[in-house]
């Protein structure tokens, strides 16, 4: 009898505890979704980073931080936000590499007043889990970016994303809509958060991305196979992916290499490669060989490359989805370059794009900033690597990306005399075209 009961007792006990299992593990699918309207009508935000729900007590902005056990929290959390995205909500990615220009390109969203702009948030992700460039393409770094670009352009933000505008500058210099929110802390900046702090800012973050019609943002981080993982795990946004000719791309980052060194030695723990880099005779061939150089020319084009391969294919996917801009084209008429963009999004060009577009490209760059946007870029600016690189660097970007610049409309140059001739002209027309 007393085995009975205790049979009894079990079966009761593993039923109830598969109950709560099940009931958390449905909780835990839910994407880590937020919402207005939690328990006890406190507004609820969800860290997804932290595993932490910030709950807003009326209109004071105060924090409290609770744990987000399914045993406690059994609603499901919709998206959140003071505006309900309508239909006509459109999310865009604009897909970069290092040196191409997207900070530049990024500008014809971060200056429409509709849209919430966001600069590179994967590079939060890379801090948080100290993630070099070398390591970007493995599995599980593209799952934990995966997981930020699904979160952040649905206005999800988390404390290491807040974290990385005090630490990073960039991230909010080129956000304006970041840039004005750290303007109205206390402290009229992001340079240092209290936990609670993030915590809050998270919150603004929140509230303001959801009062934008769309949201844009851009990274140099990502590359075609984390996009498929985002379209078909039900995520819609359109791709903008900006590509530069090679041999720009390899003069421009010698430069930043060189210019970066101390940087680079203090992110790596290494002074190797020091000298070589420090070097006044610094050639392409140090660049790419360096210890300290880990975005090669190389691994630019196998980018171009394997994104055409997934053009080639037409995925479902990515049909109506994605559209191909060459940053040249861009900066030899940049309005109407942006417009045809706006027009493939399907959102009205905004008259404050084409003013800044404008202004910004009647001033002439008078510093060594790296990532400056507002100055002219010129047609002699965007060939300079004829008279920096030699022929025989030319002739290694050339040689290892052979197929990018045929199929992408760049002209080859066979040799020296080639090289010194100003009447080869550089584009042609695009042999590689959009079929999606």
């Amino acid at each position: 009898m007393n085995v009975a009961k205790r049979a009894v007792t079990l079966v009761i006990f593993i039923s109830m505890t598969m109950l709560v299992l099940l009931n958390w593990i449905s909780n835990q699918d839910n994407e880590f979704d937020s919402s207005e309207n939690g328990r006890f009508g406190k507004k609820i935000i969800y860290d997804y980073e932290t595993s932490k729900m910030h709950q807003v007590k009326g209109q004071d902005n105060r924090i409290d931080i609770t744990d987000s056990s399914a045993s406690k929290l059994k609603t499901s959390y919709p998206e959140h936000g003071n505006v309900n995205p309508s239909n006509s909500h459109v999310k865009v990615i604009l897909l970069g590499n290092m040196r191409t220009g997207s900070s530049y390109v990024g500008e014809i969203f971060n200056q429409n007043p509709d849209f919430f702009y966001v600069f590179e948030p994967l590079h939060a992700v890379d801090k948080r889990y100290e993630i070099s460039p070398s390591e970007q393409t493995s599995s599980g770094i593209v799952a934990k970016y995966a997981s930020a670009l699904r979160n952040i352009p649905k206005c999800k933000f988390s404390s290491s994303f807040v974290s990385d505008l005090s630490d990073w500058g960039l991230s909010k210099k080129m956000s304006n809509d970041i840039s004005e929110l750290c303007k109205k802390r206390r402290t009229r900046s992001c340079k240092k958060f209290s936990v609670s702090e993030a915590h809050a800012f998270v919150v603004q973050l929140s509230r303001e991305c959801h009062s934008r019609k769309h949201f844009a943002t851009k990274t140099i981080r990502a590359d075609f196979s984390l996009m498929k993982i985002l379209l078909e795990g039900g995520m819609d946004f359109k791709i903008i992916q900006l590509i530069r000719d090679p041999r720009a791309v390899a003069n421009a980052r010698k430069n930043y290499y060189k210019t970066s060194v101390e940087n680079l030695i203090k992110q790596s723990g290494s002074r190797m490669d020091a000298a070589i880099l420090n070097s006044p005779n610094l050639t392409l061939y140090d660049v790419e060989h360096s210890s300290l150089s880990v975005r090669t020319i190389q691994s630019y084009c196998k980018w171009i490359w394997n994104s055409m391969g997934w053009i080639d294919e037409k995925p479902e996917w990515l049909r109506n989805r994605y559209k191909l801009i060459r940053y040249e084209d861009f900066v030899m008429d940049p309005i109407k370059i942006s417009k045809q963009i706006y027009d493939f999004i399907g959102v009205p060009y905004h008259e404050r794009v084409q003013s800044w577009l404008v202004d910004a490209n009647k001033i002439e760059n008078t510093n060594q900033d790296l990532f400056q946007t507002r100055k002219k870029k010129s047609v002699e600016e965007l060939f300079l690597w004829r008279k920096i690189l030699t022929y025989a660097e030319i002739k290694e970007v050339q040689d290892t990306c052979a197929g990018v610049l045929q199929s992408l409309g760049y002209t080859k140059l066979n040799n020296e005399r080639e090289l010194k001739d100003d009447n080869i002209q550089m584009l042609s027309n695009l042999e590689f075209e959009e079929r999606t």
